[in-house]
């Protein structure tokens, strides 16, 4: 995008702190402040506990903030 090679015209707004990435959330969960420094594994599913045939232990799942938000 920076050398107009692909995307032409396109731009990407500025990135703001209430930008979460798309992640599983918990179904049962209740609504925390941000202010709370627990609210993100309160609210987003941060355990995955694999299948008996991939071991069976639970791993720490990272979220990513890939999505990309561009406009014309």
């Amino acid at each position: 995008m920076a050398k107009n090679l692909m995307f032409f015209e396109f731009q990407e707004p500025v990135m703001s702190p209430t930008f979460y990435p798309t992640y599983k959330k918990l179904e049962h969960r209740k609504f925390y402040k941000i202010m709370d420094e627990l609210w993100f594994q309160k609210t987003y599913r941060v355990l995955y506990k694999e299948p008996w045939y991939k071991s069976g232990k639970t791993k720490k799942r990272i979220p990513g903030f890939t999505d990309r938000i561009l406009y014309y």
